[in-house]
This record gives C-alpha cells, structure tokens and sequence, in this order.
C-alpha cells in the first residue's frame, strides 16, 4: 500500500489533469502561441495529437511555439495512456523553453507515476526556483522524497507546507504527510504528534485515521489501533486495507480475528486488491497463486509484481510473528524489504520488524 499523502496529490492532479476545453485551464500557458484549435481544445485526443503534429510540421515554428505545441501533444498523449510518447514529448517542449513550467509540472508527476523519483525531484526543485511561493511544490516534491526513501529531506519540505499553510484544512493534509514520514524513519512518538494535531484540524479525514491506528500497532498499543480501525471503518468503509490491520490488532489480543476478517471480507470485492491476501490469511488461497494487481497504472509489471508480494509476505509475516513463529517471520519480513518498494508503508514496516527481532 502506497504512503497516505492522496490529499495532496490529487490537488496537483487537479491542476495538470483539467479536461481539455475547460474554460479554465489552470495547466494552459498565459498568452498561448499555438493558433490551432484542435491541437489545445479538442476533447477528443486523437485529433489534438494530429492537430499538434500539423503544427510541429511547420518549419518555421518559434522556439516557444514549438515548446507549447510539444507540450499539448504530451498531454494528448497522456490522455491516450501513451506515458512513454508524452514522456517524450514533454521533455523536448523543456528543452525548447526550459521556462515552460506546466510541461515540467506534467513531466514531474509523470516520473512519480512511474517511479523514477530522483528525476522527478529534479524537476519540482526547478519549479520552486521559478515559483518559489507556490506551496503545493513543496508538497509534492515531499512526497517524491518520501518515495524515494529520503525522510529527512521530505519532513522539511512537508514542514515548510505546515507553516505557510497556517491553520487552513491544507495543513491536515500536509501534517498526515509528514506523519507518514516519521512513520517510515520510524519516528513513530512524532508520527503521532502530527496525526493527532491533524485530527484537530480535519476530525473527518479517514486516512488520518487509519495511520494513526497503523502506527498505534507499530507500538503496541492495540486498544488504540482497534479504536482507530473502527473510525476509519464509519468513514471509510471501502478501505479494505484497515481490514488486514485490524486482524493483525485482534490476533494480538487474541480476539476472534478470523471471524471478524472473514466477516469484513464478504463486504468487499475477494478479487480486488488487498482481497487476495485477505484470502491467503483466511486459508482460502496458496500464497503461490497470488496475481499481482495491475496497479498503478504506470508501473511495470515487474514493479507491480514487487509490490504485490512486498504486501503479501508483510502481513504473513507478521501473523507468524504473532504467533511465536520467528524463523518464518524473519524469512517474510527479510523477503518484503527485498523487493525493495521503500514506498510501501509494508516495506517500511518490516524494515523495523527486522531491526526490533534482531536487538531482541
């Protein structure tokens, strides 16, 4: 499971992401040079592509119209699910105006979508120095940071949205990043100072919610976590992942976990990611006949197969765990932190299963 920071993301999503034609694109260069209609407005992405491409065939397009008619062309591109052409096309509109910022803003959260974070933070660094007062950079240059392992680097940028931000509902958002981050350095007596300051400001936010009850477990305060759990099932019932924790929290007080999990499983989907694991702790299905999701999107099927089993081997690891089982846990835990998604809040946690089995 990703890192919880779907808040901020998606404001940047809103921004890049608005429907072509909208009356306002907030991701449409001031002043536009590129005349042709189609190639910026069309809702259909097959013509903006072939009316972009008529006018990069121009040979006597400026430079900037070229950046601009490369950059409409991506986002067309991207709208036909062809990342690897927008790819392209988005960093030769950059080369022909470095100052194009929304292609730079598009190209960014492209590399995120496909995990190539360094390069993506590259890219959000050039956008602060252009608009240094546009706090959701920070935010989202955070979250790459996170992604990539980089915790202390992206409390402070998470840290600099918390004190623009003031105490406006952003800030919840931005307090639960960086709480997300602490969780991963497992810091987890601030991961919880922050969470708790959320939940003042934003009392409603299921994903508060559940990672407090996630970090809750983390320490061993099980009550907690249960109460957590339960909140986040009022406000977000569809949030099948708060099932696994929760089975994880009973089993550790020697509840009837089974019945429970078993019970919140025939709520959901069995085929939906986390389904398939849920049935695995269940007894319903081998580990070995686990299909990776097909998600995100934008991932490899290598990395998508990584991050399946990095989930799958976390919670049968801590169920062994549980269970006095420590040569299996230490396999599992070992084989999670192998696939190497560090930003996986499964990944994380096994790093400090390991790290606490080993000083025991």
């Amino acid at each position: 499971m990703r890192v919880g920071r779907s808040v901020l993301l998606a404001l940047a999503a809103v921004v890049i992401c608005a429907a072509p034609g909208s009356a306002a694109r907030a991701d449409a260069p001031s002043g536009s040079r590129v005349d042709a209609q189609d190639c910026v407005a069309s809702p259909v992405p097959d013509r903006r592509v072939a009316a972009c491409t008529a006018v990069l065939d121009q040979t006597t397009l400026p430079p900037k119209s070229l950046a601009e008619a490369r950059y409409y062309r991506g986002l067309a591109r991207l709208d036909l699910r062809a990342p690897d052409a927008a790819a392209v096309d988005l960093s030769a509109a950059l080369q022909a105006d470095p100052d194009l910022w929304p292609a730079r803003w598009v190209r960014a959260d492209l590399l995120v979508s496909r995990r190539d974070y360094d390069d993506s933070v590259a890219d959000w660094t050039a956008l602060i120095r252009q608009k240094p007062d546009f706090v959701r950079l920070y935010a989202n240059r955070g979250a790459a940071l996170d992604n990539e392992g980089r915790g202390t680097e992206a409390i402070a940028d998470f840290t600099t949205v918390i004190e623009r931000a003031g105490g406006k509902p952003a800030s919840g958002a931005a307090l639960l990043s960086r709480a997300v981050a602490f969780e991963g350095m497992h810091q987890y007596d601030r991961a919880l100072t922050d969470l708790d300051e959320a939940l003042k400001r934003d009392g409603t936010s299921p994903d508060i919610y559940f990672t407090h009850g996630r970090v809750a477990y983390l320490i061993g305060n099980d009550a907690m976590a249960l109460a957590d759990f339960a909140k986040t099932a009022t406000l977000h019932p569809g949030n099948s992942y708060y099932l696994l924790w929760r089975y994880l929290a009973e089993l550790r007080t020697g509840r009837d976990a089974a019945t429970d999990l078993r019970e919140g499983a025939g709520q959901i989907d069995p085929g939906v990611w986390p389904g398939p694991i849920i049935r695995v702790l269940l007894g319903d299905l081998a580990p070995g006949d686990v299909k990776p999701p097909a998600f995100p999107v934008r991932w490899s099927a290598a990395d998508q197969a990584a991050g399946a089993h990095c989930e799958l081997d976390f919670y049968q690891a801590e169920v062994h765990l549980l269970r006095g089982e420590r040569d299996q846990a230490h396999q599992l835990f070992q084989a999670a932190v192998d696939t190497g998604v560090k930003e996986y809040v499964e990944y994380r946690a096994a790093t400090m299963e390991l790290g606490r089995m080993v000083a025991q």
